[in-house]
C-alpha cells in the first residue's frame, strides 16, 4: 500500500450550526492534512459563527459543535489506531 502522497491536503465543506436549515448562515469547516514529524497531523476548524445571530444562539451553536469535533476527531483517532 502506498502512503499517502498529500497531494490533497486540504479540503472544506459548509455546515448548518443550527438543526433549523432555513433560517441559519453556514459556517465553514475545513480539514488540513500535513505531514509531522513521526506521523500526518489534522486541523479541523470551523469558521463563520459571526454570522450566527444572535450572541447568546452564536455561543451555545460554537460549544455544541466544538463538541461535536471532538467527538469526531476522537472516533478518528480510533479508527486510525485500529488499522495500524
Amino acid at each position: 500500500m502506498q502512503p499517502y502522497g498529500y497531494a490533497n491536503r486540504f479540503r472544506s465543506l459548509s455546515w448548518y450550526p443550527e438543526a433549523d436549515l432555513s433560517n441559519e448562515p453556514t459556517t465553514l469547516v475545513t480539514f488540513e492534512i500535513r505531514e509531522v514529524p513521526n506521523g500526518t497531523e489534522l486541523t479541523i476548524t470551523e469558521s463563520g459563527f459571526d454570522a450566527t445571530p444572535p450572541l447568546a444562539r452564536r455561543a451555545e451553536a460554537f460549544t455544541r459543535n466544538a463538541d461535536g469535533w471532538n467527538a469526531q476527531a476522537d472516533l478518528i483517532a480510533k479508527y486510525l489506531a485500529r488499522t495500524a
